[in-house]
């Protein structure tokens, strides 16, 4: 990448909480053993107790250490390049809207299995939809800033075989590994990125702005002040062109033989000190 692009997650905010936030619930979670409030299947949670709330909760925090830390490279690597290219808001609209689709296409999911064909879909807990959608946005997004190539010797007789990769392998290769026991999750995510970042879904385009409010607000200032603060500060320059030209006619006026005396060399003004 270039040495331009800020470090670290300077001027993203958006990925720096959602980085925070995914460190800080599994933990709370794992403190106080709530790590089966986001576990999510359709039968018994939805089918028998109508726990409709796991729904809405299930992709906010993952269950072991392993996603954590591969999500969290995930973002630092990839995600944020994607918030400096859309900008924050706009950003922060495409993972709400990857958040709605992907929730309401595994509840559809989940029921068509169950009721259709008598699966008992098992959804793991944590955002991997929301972050194979934003990979998928990534890679379209964002060109690839160098290549390098494997050379590959089957045997001695045949001619080495080359693999040309580029620096998006490990981006994929992190993805693999987080959708190796998360299947469902993952190619349901990177769908509906497929599907947002074609425009065949909306909420590409969508922007949402999340202001802090001020404690405490500055007095607004009345036009008559404003004004007069102006005019002040007009009259204060013409006070200072005034001593200024007042200064240099000072100087002009001053005796012809000090401007006359000639200026004593270093030397001789160290002998001139210790003299007196």
């Amino acid at each position: 990448m270039s040495s331009l692009i800020p470090k670290g997650f300077h001027q993203v905010p958006r990925c720096k909480a959602f980085t925070v936030l995914l460190i800080l619930l599994p933990i709370f979670a794992s403190l106080f053993d709530l790590k089966y409030v986001f576990i999510l299947s359709y039968d018994p949670f939805i089918s028998q107790w109508r726990q409709y709330w796991r729904i809405l909760i299930y992709q906010l925090s993952f269950q072991n250490e392993s996603e954590v830390m591969i999500g969290v490279a995930l973002i630092h690597f990839a995600i944020k390049h994607l918030e400096r290219i859309y900008g924050s808001n706009k950003f922060l609209g495409v993972v709400v809207a990857s958040y709605f689709y992907n929730m309401v296409a595994t509840t559809i999911l989940m029921e068509v299995a169950y009721h259709l064909l008598g699966l008992d879909i098992y959804v793991s807990a944590g955002p991997f939809g929301i972050i194979t959608s934003l990979i998928y946005f990534y890679f379209q997004s964002t060109p690839s800033a160098y290549k390098f190539q494997l050379n590959l010797k089957v045997n001695e007789s045949r001619p080495n075989s080359k693999i040309v990769l580029t620096d998006q392998f490990f981006i994929k290769v992190l993805i693999l590994q987080l959708a190796i026991f998360n299947i469902i999750p993952c190619a349901t995510g990177y769908l509906i990125g497929i599907l947002l970042h074609r425009d065949i879904l909306p909420g590409k385009g969508l922007c949402l702005r999340l202001s802090i409010p001020k404690l405490k607000s500055e007095p607004t200032r009345s036009t008559e002040e404003v004004n007069r603060l102006l005019a002040g500060s007009n009259n204060e320059e013409d006070d200072d062109d005034e001593h200024e030209d007042l200064h240099d006619h000072n100087d002009d006026s001053d005796e012809p033989g000090r401007a006359e005396t000639p200026v004593r060399p270093l030397g001789t003004q160290i002998l001139n000190t210790f003299r007196a």
